[in-house]
């Protein structure tokens, strides 16, 4: 199948990059707005918007970020003071735990465990995991083994692989540990059908990406597990769901709209009509003071005749105020190989500090000889005759990818 992939002029070719242009060691900010239309259901943006955030973390200049997780820090939706304070009660039973405080510090990592929960999706899943280990070093540390033994399965059925750090940890609970981890590998397996309200949104299972609402995780281990969840214009939420091998359970969760998305809301419809403009559209800037971000890239989705999806995605600086490269690809269901193309493209030749690059000067022409065959006229007659063969065979593909190629793309033919 042939398709085309279409960089902006601004990006002169497809080989090369920017990024030597920039100063070392900054990462750039940036966050993706994807802008569907309405035939397209939430649960293929969902899974789009996701596959691009990973393909654009590959390149070590970006500091890629979330919209909902910006936009919830812009409006003070992120529990700040709970997330704290759950923080600090794990690291205090931890560091107990470390001057051999056992039982004070398995009362405190339980209580730590239990602020840790409500906060979970903004919080890293190693902060619960750590916490979870340490109560139940600690509870055998204090003699009591079978409540040891409890904590630490509860900690292997979502966590596995965990690893058990001695600069942490006594030593001497190495073994029993290790039994309790070589029994959980043991417990039987199951599924969970996760569903949110809307649909549509990044589902996470013990922090390990499964799918787009509505879709169904397997080979859980029976046990409890954490599952969270991710959406643009909505509050990242979570909570524990337990898996059991008999049947297939249910998590079903509805997701809370965030306060301040109706200023992003109407930034995107209002910068809708204006993308592809050179100078950042007024609306695009104003995303920009609310997300805190040097760059946004905004990617059109249209429906195309059979399994395509038709994406035109704009990155635009505002620092600069510039747009610096407008890429045009068609994209099928699943492709990660062509999203990474598309963030590649995004970035060829692209300066990191915002700005646009001015085009090589063109060498000098290079002086005629006076002597050679060239100087001969039956040359110049064999000459003209093969650049009218070769001028008739690259007219018919040259003629195609102008009319494929909108004004200010550059096209590319990719043959699949």
């Amino acid at each position: 199948m042939r398709a085309w992939a279409c960089a902006a002029a601004a990006a002169l070719t497809l080989c090369g990059a920017g990024a030597d242009a920039a100063s070392p060691g900054e990462r750039v900010r940036v966050t993706v707005l994807l802008l569907p239309a309405a035939n397209i259901s939430e649960k293929e943006s969902g899974r789009l918007s996701r596959e691009l955030q990973t393909a654009l973390q590959t390149n070590a200049r970006l500091e890629v970020r979330d919209a909902d997780s910006l936009l919830a820090e812009f409006a003070g939706e992120v529990p700040r003071q709970a997330v704290a304070a759950a923080t600090e009660a794990a690291e205090r039973g931890l560091r107990l735990l470390r001057e051999g405080q056992s039982a004070a510090a398995a009362s405190t990592l339980t209580e730590a465990i239990e602020q840790l929960g409500p906060v979970l999706p903004f919080i890293k899943k190693e902060l619960l995991a750590n916490a979870m280990l340490g109560l139940g070093v600690a509870l055998a540390q204090d003699g009591h083994l079978r409540d040891a033994r409890t904590a630490l399965q509860r900690l292997f059925v979502w966590r596995p692989q965990h690893q058990y750090d001695v600069a942490q940890f006594p030593a001497d609970q190495i073994p029993l540990v290790e039994q309790v981890r070589a029994a959980v590998e043991q417990f039987g397996r199951g599924s969970l059908q996760i569903e949110t309200e809307p649909p549509g949104a990044q589902a996470y299972v013990d922090g390990r990406f499964v799918g787009v609402t509505p879709t169904t995780a397997f080979g859980l281990t029976v046990g409890d597990h954490f599952v969270t969840f991710k959406k643009q214009g909505f509050l990242r939420s979570g909570g524990r769901a337990t898996v059991d091998a008999r049947q297939q359970r249910l998590h079903a969760q509805e997701l809370t709209r965030s306060e301040k998305y109706l200023l992003l809301q109407q930034a995107i419809a209002q910068a809708r009509t204006e993308l592809g403009a050179t100078k950042v559209p007024v609306p695009v800037a104003d995303a920009g003071r609310v997300l805190f971000v040097h760059q946004i890239i905004f990617a059109e989705l249209r429906r195309l005749p059979g399994p395509l999806l038709d994406v035109r995605a704009y990155l635009y600086d505002l620092r600069s105020g510039l747009r610096l490269s407008q890429v045009k690809l068609p994209l099928a269901s699943r492709d990660q190989r062509a999203v990474a193309t598309l963030a590649r493209l995004l970035y060829a030749n692209v300066s990191y500090d915002g700005t646009l690059q001015a085009p090589p000067e063109p060498p000098p022409p290079t002086a005629a000889r006076t002597t050679g065959i060239h100087r001969r006229w039956w040359f110049w007659t064999a000459i003209g005759a093969g650049a009218a063969v070769v001028a008739t065979a690259i007219a018919v593909p040259l003629a195609t990818q102008g009319a494929s190629c909108p004004a200010g793309f550059r096209c590319v033919a990719i043959d699949n």
